[in-house]
């Protein structure tokens, strides 16, 4: 019994980021491949998302990498109270996360991350009894893509748009024209 149990905990660690207890890369890419395969029928669709933390470098050198932990944590609490199966929330990296979602609207999709930015900027984050101020940036991607990695990219490329175009934002990918059109 207690081998199973080592062995649980062992997988359930290859797929969890420690810090903040949402999966981590390694399992969105298994779920992600999963769920677009399931595109193929066209029965449903699948949105990704970028979320950064702004400034995430100055929190760490302002009030320090515990003061950063924490932020991280709390974020990892809102996403994981908002994004429920069959969604899918995971810490990608650094300040760094990213959502899959399933069958959602455009308009449901940005009531949703406009919600989810103003409850991360609104939240309160102590760190030795002093406030952290926190906002983030959001880039989300609905587009109908070949391959999970492109849908991924598309998200980035949003959040690279929402970073530096004043940050604390949420912004769409938008297809570029095809010029030849």
């Amino acid at each position: 019994m207690e081998n199973l149990e080592r062995i649980r905990a062992l997988e359930e660690a290859a797929i969890r980021d420690f810090l903040t207890g949402l999966h981590n890369r390694r399992f969105l890419r298994e779920v992600g491949a999963q769920l677009f395969a399931g595109l193929g029928n066209g029965q449903q669709t699948l949105c990704a998302a970028m979320l950064d933390v702004d400034f995430f470098k100055k929190v760490n050198d302002t009030y320090g990498h515990e003061a950063g932990d924490a932020v991280l944590q709390k974020i990892g609490a809102l996403l994981k109270k908002q994004f429920v199966q069959p969604h899918v929330v995971a810490r990608i990296g650094g300040e760094e996360f990213c959502m899959l979602l399933v069958n959602m609207s455009q308009s449901a999709l940005e009531a949703l991350f406009e919600k989810v930015r103003l409850s991360i900027q609104e939240s309160l984050i102590l760190h030795n009894n002093f406030p952290v101020p926190i906002t983030v940036s959001i880039g989300v991607s609905t587009q109908v893509t070949n391959t999970l990695n492109e849908l991924l990219n598309q998200a980035d490329a949003a959040l690279y748009i929402a970073k530096h175009t004043g940050r604390n934002r949420v912004v769409f990918h938008q297809p570029v024209a095809d010029p030849s059109a």
